[in-house]
């Protein structure tokens, strides 16, 4: 039992970045093949943004700054030979070493963070297949098409048999998150309930369980919600809805299937606003970015924002994991239909099935 407290103790400091002397992270690069004044840049995951750049001086880089989160989930972005080369960290506060050959980007090495240990560690467990995934993409991808998809369905499920095998490791619970809609509903609960106190206290382990807290389904009240409108005025859902029947889109700016679906959406608006309330939820962390894309494709219709991305609790209630993502929602509040892609003409025979207009 004393051994137990202890383990769930310095996991909950070290997911609270607690440090003697590090305030921020430090990640020091030597990548010999790079010729000076070469730009890299610092991708977040969480700000869902770029937070810095860097050029190669002497064969080295070097990025400071702090961790939103510890971990954060970080990539770092560089173009070589004409080609975009990532690879991913998953540090906190603390100083990293990134260092190997740009001519063999699979072998270059991050060390100094036991979060990342388990990042290398997947990568490694899954190598032999996205290696080769990598090869075939560069050869000809139509052409290997089938061979990548089976060897990406291979590389699925080696992935959730590391999950499996490390269940309390960060990366896991962060890979499981990501798994979640892939591994059957009482598995996916049997590893959830595995997780260390500390670990389902992630965002990513309140992701999976508001995931199995049953998502809301056909025939059930919509969900409530209050949340900031692009006029810079937070309100409820409920009232947005007018009593009207209502269309409820789950999109992003980055989204490509949901910036291509925007003309049918505009022609629903245009056709049939007197019938039907077209509302939207941006599933965007940058504020700048949700604004940014209304202003860019002139939408019209009203839009909600938190800036909590995929972890939103209005996208998470309905069980979705892709985008974009819809709801149908009857005068009375109920959800009549939902679902999720999207093709030419999909949300209009969605409203005309269910809907008299």
């Amino acid at each position: 039992m004393k051994r137990i407290f202890l383990l769930v103790f310095f996991l909950c400091i070290t997911l609270t970045g607690y440090s003697l002397n590090v305030v921020g992270f430090e990640i020091r690069g030597n990548i010999s093949g790079l010729k000076d004044h070469t730009k890299i840049k610092l991708f977040s995951y969480s700000r869902d943004m770029t937070i810095d750049s860097a050029y190669v001086i002497n064969g080295l880089f070097t990025f400071k700054g702090k961790a939103i989160e510890v971990p954060e989930l970080l990539s770092l972005h560089i173009y070589y030979d004409n080609k975009l080369i990532e690879r991913k960290l998953l540090i906190g506060n603390e100083k990293v070493n990134v260092f190997g050959d740009i001519q063999i980007p699979d072998k270059i090495k991050i060390t100094g963070s036991s979060y990342q240990d388990g990042q290398n560690k997947l990568e490694e467990y899954t190598a032999p297949y996205t290696h080769k995934m990598d090869s075939l993409r560069e050869d000809n991808y139509e052409k290997n098409q089938s061979e990548i998809n089976r060897l990406s369905d291979i590389a699925d499920l080696k992935t959730i048999e590391f999950i499996k095998r490390n269940i309390n490791k960060y990366v896991a619970v962060l890979q499981l998150s990501n798994y979640k809609s892939m591994i059957p509903g009482d598995t996916l609960k049997y590893y959830y309930n595995k997780l260390l106190p500390a670990l389902k206290a992630t965002k990513y382990g309140k992701m999976i369980a508001a995931y199995l807290d049953h998502p809301l389904s056909i025939g059930e009240a919509a969900h409530d919600f209050t949340a900031l409108t692009q006029y810079g005025k937070k309100i409820n859902f409920s009232d947005a809805r007018k009593n009207k029947p209502t269309l409820l889109v789950f999109t992003a700016a980055w989204c490509t299937p949901c910036v291509q679906s925007i003309p049918e959406l505009k022609n629903i608006h245009a056709k049939y606003k007197n019938d039907i309330e077209l509302i939207a939820f941006a599933v965007d962390i940058q504020k700048s970015m949700w604004l940014n894309s209304l202003k860019r494709e002139k939408v019209t219709w009203l839009s909600f924002w938190t800036g909590k991305g995929n972890f939103s609790t209005e996208y998470l209630k309905y069980g979705f994991t892709s985008m974009p993502s819809f709801v149908l929602i009857n005068s009375q509040g109920k959800i009549i239909d939902k679902g999720s892609g999207y093709s030419e003409g999909k949300y209009l025979d969605v409203i005309k099935k269910t809907i008299q207009l």
